[in-house]
């Protein structure tokens, strides 16, 4: 099935959140492309105020408490609309 953008940004937030904060880490466990995620998620994520750089490194991410709240959303909905789920919504 084919994730939507809002699936992949989840995915993406969900692999800084588990301890995995360097670029090509992120790019690989979320199933995002190298050059996809440099270019056009990470961009998309710090504009929004959901990720951060840690420690002043150009590829050392943390989530924001923004990106917490946007993770925990996002669960929320698919626990509470499965639905969603099975049409491609919400994966």
């Amino acid at each position: 099935m084919r994730r939507d953008r809002l699936d992949i940004l989840a995915d993406i937030l969900q692999v800084i959140h588990n301890g995995n904060n360097r670029d090509s880490n992120i790019a690989s466990k979320s199933g995002v492309g190298f050059y996809r995620f440099n270019k056009v998620y990470k961009v998309s994520l710090v504009k929004g105020g959901l990720i951060k750089i840690r420690n002043d490194s150009q590829s050392n991410w943390v989530l924001t408490e923004r990106g917490c709240e946007y993770l925990v959303k996002y669960r929320e909905l698919e626990r509470l609309c499965p639905a969603l789920s099975r049409i491609g919504g919400l994966r």
